[in-house]
């Protein structure tokens, strides 16, 4: 077994608590790009801080009852200072969040569960009328029995900047994935694809990406995904440290 830098690296940093990952899954990838979450689109930022609505669209997922019963979001508010906020579930009636200036979500995680130790049914946070448990706009999704967000996104806090270190993903064996890093807010408002990133992974693929570079406060993520033919599977975790500008 061989020992790299990089390992070194994860290892110093867990000490520290400054290593971190953001995830991305979807079982619906196209010939059209996409992100890599459930919602088979390209992930929209909201364009203004607000509050927004948590819901599932499985009645089981309340307070008392056999799925999930609280969930945590890890958010950024309007000034993109990071918070948290505890929600308690009310199945497929959506549930105001206590913050109105939430600005980007960089993940959300079950906090609490009955019986069956995870949530039932998908878990939104979005804004707009709510259908069946899922709101018009999506900007978080934990998919069925996860109990974690695979969104596929991340955002800088302020005063922060991110280095990533490591790259997995998986797809079937029997099909390619192009996959694109993109960055907004980098330069401006540009949106910027890693040529980097334009290659294809087959089954699992770890590639290290220390000297990637380094992206500064305020920075929006992505990982678009598409296949030449058909439809496939991805999911990735992508390992960084969030470091103080200071």
């Amino acid at each position: 077994m061989s020992f790299s830098k990089s390992d070194a690296n994860i290892l110093s940093l867990k000490k520290t608590g400054n290593l971190r990952s953001f995830r991305g899954c979807s079982s619906i990838v196209g010939t059209t790009l996409s992100t890599a979450w459930e919602e088979g689109t390209i992930y929209q930022f909201p364009s203004v801080a607000s509050q927004m609505t948590v819901s599932s669209d499985n009645a089981n997922d309340n307070s008392s009852g056999t799925g999930a019963r609280l969930i945590v979001i890890f958010y950024l508010d309007e000034n993109y200072l990071q918070q948290f906020e505890v929600v308690q579930l009310n199945g497929t009636t959506p549930v105001n969040t206590v913050a109105t200036n939430i600005l980007r979500i960089n993940s959300q995680e079950l906090f609490l569960a009955g019986s069956n130790s995870t949530n039932i049914g998908n878990i939104f946070v979005g804004i707009g009328a709510i259908t069946a448990g899922k709101p018009d706009t999506v900007f978080s999704r934990i998919s069925t029995g996860l109990g974690i967000s695979y969104d596929g996104v991340v955002s800088t806090p302020v005063n922060s900047k991110i280095s990533f270190l490591r790259f997995m993903a998986t797809t079937p064996a029997t099909k390619a994935v192009e996959f694109q890093f993109s960055c907004s807010n980098f330069f401006g408002n540009q949106e910027l694809a890693i040529p980097f990133f334009g290659k294809d992974l087959i089954n699992y693929t770890e590639i290290n990406t220390e000297g990637f570079g380094i992206f500064p406060e305020k920075a929006d993520i992505r990982i678009n995904v598409k296949v030449a033919s058909g439809s496939s599977d991805f999911c990735f975790v992508f390992n960084y440290i969030n470091f103080s500008n200071s």
